[in-house]
C-alpha cells in the first residue's frame, strides 16, 4: 500500500513576535488531528524587526519554496490601515500569490491576510473608527451559528461584496449574525478563502491584545465584547471546522508543472 501523502502547508507568518504567534498557528492546524507539514515562509523585503533570528532563520524563502507547497496560509499583520501600494513587502508577496496562482495552490488568508487577498479580487477595504474587538456570532446560509474571535480596524467593502456576488466571482460563506457584515468570503471553486476573523487564536488572546492596547492608550479600542466570564474556549467547534477548511485544500492542491 502506498504510503499517504501528507500535504504541505506553506505559512507566511507576518505577524509581530513571530516565534510566539507560531504555535498557536500549530495547534490550530492541528484541531482536526489530520497529518499536515509546516513550512514557514519568509519575505526578502519584510525586516521582521520584533521577530527572534534564530527562529527567522528556520523560515524558508518564499519564492524557494513554493514549487514544494500544497496550499499557502496568509497570515494577519499589522498593516490592515495602510494601502497596499504603502506596504513594503506588498509586491513581493502578491508576486508570490500570483505563481500560487499560476500553481493552481488553495490559498486561505486571515484577517490582513483576508483582506489583501480580497482587494486582488475587487473587494476593498472600509476602514472602522473602532476596533472590531471580541467574539462575533456568525451566520452562515444554512442558519448554522458560530462564534468566532475578531481583531481588526477595516472589514470588506460591503457594496463591493455585493457587486463581485453579482458578478459569480465571489460567494459569501458567513456574515455576521447582528450587523449583516460579510466576515468569511471565497471563490466559487474554493481556491481562495478569506476569513477576516481569527479562528486560529487560543482563549486568551484577546485579553493580552485588549490588556497591550489599554497600556498605549488607544482611545479607538473598546474592551473586547462577548468574552466568557469563565474563560471557556467557546469558539473551539468553528475553529475546528476552519482549520478543516485549509487542510482540505491542500489535500485538493498539490505542486503543479508551470
Amino acid at each position: 500500500m502506498a504510503a499517504q501523502r501528507i500535504p504541505r502547508i506553506g505559512v507566511v507568518n507576518l505577524m509581530p513576535q513571530m516565534e510566539q504567534y507560531e504555535p498557536m498557528l500549530r495547534a490550530f492546524l492541528d484541531r482536526p488531528a489530520r497529518p499536515w507539514a509546516f513550512v514557514g515562509l519568509r519575505l526578502r523585503t519584510h525586516d521582521y524587526r520584533s521577530s527572534d533570528p534564530n527562529h527567522l532563520a528556520t523560515y524558508l524563502f518564499a519564492d524557494e519554496a513554493l514549487p514544494t507547497l500544497d496550499a499557502i496560509l496568509l497570515t494577519g499583520a499589522p498593516v490592515e490601515t495602510l494601502p497596499l501600494a504603502e506596504v513594503r513587502y506588498w509586491p513581493e508577496l502578491e508576486g508570490l500569490l500570483e505563481a500560487a496562482a499560476l500553481r493552481g495552490l488553495p490559498v486561505t488568508g486571515i484577517c490582513w491576510g483576508a483582506m489583501a487577498l480580497a482587494e486582488r479580487l475587487g473587494v476593498p477595504r472600509v476602514l472602522l473608527s473602532m476596533k472590531r474587538f471580541g467574539l462575533l456570532t456568525h451566520l452562515g446560509p444554512d442558519g448554522n451559528r458560530s462564534t468566532i474571535p475578531h481583531s481588526r480596524f477595516a472589514g470588506f467593502l460591503p457594496e463591493a461584496v455585493s457587486a463581485e456576488v453579482a458578478a459569480g466571482r465571489i460567494v459569501v460563506r458567513e456574515r455576521c449574525a447582528a450587523t449583516g457584515e460579510p466576515v468569511l468570503l471565497a471563490t466559487p471553486d474554493g481556491r481562495i478563502t478569506m476569513h477576516i476573523g481569527h479562528p486560529e487564536y487560543l482563549p486568551g488572546r484577546l485579553e493580552a491584545e485588549w490588556a497591550r492596547d489599554t497600556v498605549a492608550g488607544r482611545k479607538d479600542v473598546a474592551p473586547p465584547e462577548g468574552l466568557d466570564a469563565d474563560g471557556r474556549f467557546v469558539w473551539e467547534e468553528a475553529a475546528t471546522a476552519a482549520a478543516a477548511t485549509v487542510l482540505d485544500s491542500a489535500s485538493r492542491g498539490g505542486p503543479t508543472a508551470v
